[in-house]
């Protein structure tokens, strides 16, 4: 379960914190797969599995999990609203 503490709030501080990993961060290997798409009137949820490996601040990270968005239709375009990182258990299998 998530514990919200990397929590941010708002269009440009969401939008900053994307601009910061690529400024900082230096992606080695990432891997997508699973995608899936659930749509409900104006709503839908989307997700994949990801399998990552990159450096920030000299420190080299591994994670894998599954990405998950919330997204409203807004006239012709979807616009996401909410997302978040579920990590994948440690016994998980390494996506193929």
């Amino acid at each position: 379960m998530p514990d919200f503490q990397g929590r941010v709030v708002g269009r440009d501080r969401c939008t900053k914190s994307y601009q910061d990993f690529v400024d900082q961060g230096r992606v080695f290997d990432l891997k997508q797969s699973d995608p899936a798409i659930d749509v409900f009137g104006n709503s839908a949820v989307a997700s994949y599995r990801f399998e990552i490996s990159y450096e920030i601040n000299g420190q080299l990270v591994e994670e894998a999990g599954r990405d998950l968005f919330v997204l409203v239709r807004d006239g012709e375009t979807w616009k996401a609203i909410w997302r978040t990182l579920l990590p994948a258990p440690p016994e998980a299998e390494a996506i193929r």
